[in-house]
């Protein structure tokens, strides 16, 4: 990576600080992205495409609170009503994909059990519109904003297979691309939230938050502690 590109990535992160926020690391998140697609055009996104959108995601409950009101403005309400049948499809407790993950013990158990479903039937997630747009685009995770345009380390970078396939086409590794370090950004994320914050699937908080219309409500709760659905705290996220 070259030293300017280096510089400009960890002034970037570095306005996060010792004492970050949600909406500072998701404003970092999307600052990378356009820097690494300035860099690297090979890295924009096909038109109309959604592979990454196949999959089911954890986020917290200060994430929910920004996504639930993106929904509501962005969204019509027969959307948000499609929405919330997709959740209660995925977790229905007889028939339901996602039924396993429900008496999930811990979080070893609960992520082979959602990779286990990712792998024999390809879920999409339940903000997929059916012309493959995301519902919430604005106030989307911040995994959904970080996936594609990061690497863990250089040899796991966050990429998809389409810009993996672009990137053999053309002659090219993985290496030869200059990405910005997700690892400050994931601490930050983790360090911003509260200590008694948790996590779970986004089709929980989906279902949980459906009014007696099957629309969402506006206001956002927070997750149940009693174990009747699968809750993750920061710690557990942190080893996720």
């Amino acid at each position: 990576m070259s030293a300017d590109l280096t510089g400009a990535f960890r002034r970037v992160t570095g306005v996060l600080g010792e004492d970050p926020n949600l909406i500072t690391t998701l404003e970092v998140v999307d600052t990378l992205n356009e820097m690494v697609e300035g860099v690297h055009p090979i890295l924009r996104c096909p038109s109309g495409c959604a592979r990454c959108c196949y999959q089911q995601v954890f986020i917290s409950e200060e994430e929910w609170a920004i996504l639930l009101p993106a929904l509501h403005r962005d969204s019509t309400a027969d959307e948000r009503r499609r929405i919330v049948r997709r959740a209660r499809r995925l977790l229905d407790r007889k028939r339901g994909p996602l039924r396993r993950a429900l008496r999930a013990r811990n979080i070893e158990e609960l992520s082979q059990l959602t990779m286990n479903v990712d792998r024999r039937r390809v879920q999409r997630c339940v903000l997929l519109t059916n012309d493959n747009q995301c519902a919430g685009y604005h106030g989307r995770p911040m995994i959904c904003r970080a996936f594609g345009r990061v690497t863990h380390t250089i040899d796991n970078p966050m990429l998809c297979k389409i810009f993996l396939d672009r990137i053999s086409d053309a002659g090219r590794s993985h290496r030869d691309l200059e990405l910005p370090d997700f690892g400050p950004v994931r601490a930050a994320y983790l360090l911003g939230t509260a200590e008694d914050l948790r996590f779970t699937l986004l089709p929980v908080f989906v279902f949980l938050h459906a009014d007696a219309d099957g629309d969402l409500r506006r206001e956002p709760q927070p997750l149940p502690r009693d174990g009747s659905w699968p809750v993750l705290t920061r710690e557990e996220i942190a080893e996720f």
